[in-house]
């Protein structure tokens, strides 16, 4: 984030944060909605100081729309806060444009379902390894269901 500035343009791959932790002041930074519906008093007027608060939103940068975050209340004149966030990434999109060094973007024990999937596409019902392969391919998708949560 730019110095003396309250609001950050988050990574492309940004899809859910899981927590923020400012650094310079070494606290935890609670994530909050409608700052100006519900906090409008307790944070937005208040006077600049280290953050306490920050609320997920959008912002279209040229023809681009970017998620961004803003730090209440607004940081001091000057000072440029350290933002440590972990979050959940979106996948990378793999172009095909080196087949050789690109690999799914996910947990290596899942790769096997970008064989499964095709497979079962060009083998019949009917076919002696279909049932064998559709079982592999659910097995791996309930134990990839299982580590999802609700945003």
């Amino acid at each position: 984030m730019a110095a003396s500035s309250s609001t950050v343009t988050l990574p492309d791959d940004y899809d859910q944060y899981i927590s923020f932790y400012d650094t310079t002041a070494n606290k935890p930074i609670e994530p909050v909605k409608s700052v100006s519906k519900w906090h409008y008093a307790k944070l937005k007027e208040k006077v600049a100081g280290p953050p306490e608060a920050i609320e997920i939103g959008n912002a279209a940068t040229g023809s681009v729309n970017r998620r961004t975050a803003t730090l209440y209340p607004a940081t001091f004149t000057g000072v440029t806060p350290a933002i440590e966030m972990v979050y959940w990434r979106l996948p990378a999109v793999m172009p095909n444009s080196t087949p050789s060094t690109e690999y799914p973007d996910s947990d290596v024990k899942y790769h096997w379902l970008w064989v499964y999937g095709p497979l079962l596409t060009l083998l019949a019902p009917g076919d002696p390894g279909f049932e064998r392969y559709a079982a592999l391919e659910k097995d791996l998708l309930l134990d990839l269901a299982a580590t999802a949560r609700a945003a």
